[in-house]
């Protein structure tokens, strides 16, 4: 019997092993020749070959094929049948790279992205693990310039960011579209790494109505309070600290962070909690860190105070504080706190201010010679090229300090 060899090939495509290795090359053929996957389209199956097209849709949405036929050969695969959850998940990324590259998507591609994400099975919340919440060494801030990172959820994650960028990319970015998404998931959406994403891309809704946006962030973290367990999450609410109103929201999230008591949280409580003082000036925030200078019952969010401090005591808003911090935790015995305070001479050596401030932490890392050894190497610098044991007497150091 005589075959076609296009159909050999189209059967030899779903049944021959190392299927994911194939598909991706697949994709890779179809990139270089976007028309020969035009000419074969057709011929492909559902639930044969979902794997391989949608590879292909991924790796064409990085080239320069059309961004409106794209979308379109996505429909019409939908309608033909090609529904498994791979498929879509790769379609989702597919659409997400035309969203970022062509000012967002229309609205009938964001409405079959959103009927996805409601059937979507994955992630299964049966195998939530937080793998960014974790017994902190507290050795390195959470928050300040350690190239955070998050691993991005598949699935619903995949979708998400997907119909996230379709709203925000579009030109006047569709604000209105995003929030009514977001809260349509309240109380639906299980999965906490899936609120993280989408959580990261809340910030641009304070360009609207801040009170409105504001609201909507406290009801995504009181609907799922475990995002808090992300550093990630954490980064994003720090980096819009200050553009929230009422400032007192933003308090509740900070008590919130402080109630789990994880090394983790805590420490992350300390860092945030500065960065709170920074933006707002509050009383509430000062009250706040200057009982947990008092008491020293934390280490954790000790060590984020010191870390935090600084990292910020070059901005003139919190320099006071920050100064504050790192002289009363200069004499800490916490291995931990001492190395964060220590830190602030290796943060400031290329923008040194010799001031009031800072000669009180001078003064106070040399009453604790474990904090001192910590900080040798780059308070030898200081101190030899400002002359600081020459013209303040009251900075002494050590013979033995170990430099």
């Amino acid at each position: 019997r005589w075959d076609h060899p296009r159909q050999n090939f189209f059967d030899n495509l779903s049944r021959a092993g190392g299927a994911i290795q194939q598909s991706r090359e697949f994709g890779e053929l179809v990139k270089d020749d976007p028309s020969r996957f035009i000419r074969i389209l057709p011929h492909l199956k559902p639930q044969w070959h979902e794997s391989y097209v949608g590879d292909a849709l991924e790796d064409l949405a990085e080239t320069d094929f059309s961004a409106n036929a794209l979308i379109q050969i996505i429909e019409d695969l939908d309608q033909r049948g090609f529904v498994s959850e791979n498929f879509r998940s790769d379609a989702a990324r597919a659409l997400q790279k035309i969203a970022e590259q062509h000012q967002g998507l229309p609205s009938s591609i964001l409405a079959l992205l959103e009927s996805w994400f409601s059937s979507h099975s994955q992630p299964e919340l049966a195998y939530y693990r937080s793998k960014e919440e974790q017994i902190s060494a507290l050795k390195s801030p959470i928050l300040f310039g350690i190239g955070t990172y998050h691993v991005l959820p598949s699935g619903r994650g995949n979708i998400v960011r997907a119909i996230a960028e379709g709203y925000l990319q579009q030109n006047p970015t569709n604000l209105e579209g995003w929030t009514k998404f977001i809260r349509l998931q309240l109380g639906v959406e299980p999965h906490p790494a899936v609120w993280v994403d989408m959580l990261s891309r809340m910030p641009p809704l304070l360009n609207g109505d801040r009170t409105q946006a504001t609201e909507l962030f406290d009801q995504v973290i009181r609907n799922c309070p475990e995002v808090f367990q992300y550093a990630w999450a954490l980064y994003f609410i720090s980096d819009t600290i200050g553009w929230f109103e009422p400032k007192e929201t933003v308090q509740g999230w900070l008590e919130i962070l402080q109630s789990n008591h994880s090394n983790f949280s805590q420490q992350a409580y300390g860092e945030l909690l500065l960065i709170q003082y920074l933006r707002y000036q509050d009383e509430w925030s000062v009250a706040r860190i200057r009982h947990h200078l008092t008491t020293q019952d934390n280490e954790a969010i000790l060590c984020g105070l010191a870390h935090a401090a600084s990292h910020l005591w070059f901005k003139q808003r919190c320099r006071a504080i920050a100064t504050e911090v790192l002289y009363t935790l200069a004499s800490s015995s916490s291995t931990s706190v001492q190395k964060a305070v220590a830190s602030i001479f290796r943060l400031s050596r290329d923008n040194f201010k010799l001031n009031g401030g800072m000669r009180e932490i001078i003064q106070a890392v040399c009453q604790n010679q474990k904090v001192l050894l910590e900080a040798a190497r780059d308070l030898t610098e200081i101190i030899e090229v400002e002359e600081l044991t020459d013209n303040n007497p009251k900075i002494k150091v050590p013979q033995n300090w170990g430099i």
